[in-house]
C-alpha cells in the first residue's frame, strides 16, 4: 500500500511556511487584509494543527495542540516586537479555538480524508500506468 505521508508533510510545510509569512510579512497583501482576521486566524491555525496531527502525532493528539498553543503566542510576540504590527491576545484566544477545530476535524475525518487521497493517487498512478 502506499503511503500518503509525503503528501501530508508537503502539505504541512506549505502551510506552515505561508502561514508563518502571512503573520509576520509587514504589509500582507490587501486581498488576504479584506478577509475577517477572526476567520483567518480560526482556519490557519485549524489547517496547520489537522496537517500537524496527520503527519507526525495521529495518536498523541496533546502534541499538535501543545505545538499550535506555542506558535500561537511566539507569532503575536514577533509580530509586535519586530515586524511592526500588533501583537493581540485576541488573536491568540481564536488560535486556539482554531487549534480545537484543528483537533475535532482530524478525530472525525483524518483517516477518511488520508483513505480518500490514498485512492486519488492510485487512481492518478494507474493512467499513468506501471513503468512510464
Amino acid at each position: 500500500m502506499r503511503s500518503n505521508r509525503p503528501i501530508w508533510i508537503c502539505g504541512f510545510w506549505l502551510a506552515f511556511i505561508t502561514v508563518t509569512w502571512l503573520a509576520l510579512t509587514p504589509e500582507p497583501p490587501k486581498e488576504i487584509l479584506a478577509i475577517s482576521d477572526v476567520f483567518l486566524h480560526v482556519s490557519a491555525f485549524a489547517v496547520l494543527t489537522f496537517l500537524l496531527a496527520q503527519v507526525h502525532f495521529p495518536t498523541r493528539l496533546w502534541w499538535p495542540m501543545l505545538l499550535m498553543a506555542l506558535y500561537g503566542p511566539l507569532i503575536e510576540v514577533l509580530q509586535g516586537a519586530f515586524f511592526g504590527r500588533a501583537a493581540e491576545m485576541k488573536d491568540f484566544g481564536v488560535d486556539l479555538i482554531g487549534t480545537a477545530i484543528g483537533i475535532c476535524g482530524f478525530r472525525l475525518a483524518g483517516p477518511k480524508i488520508d483513505a480518500a487521497l490514498g485512492k486519488v493517487l492510485g487512481f492518478l498512478s494507474s493512467l499513468v500506468g506501471p513503468g512510464r
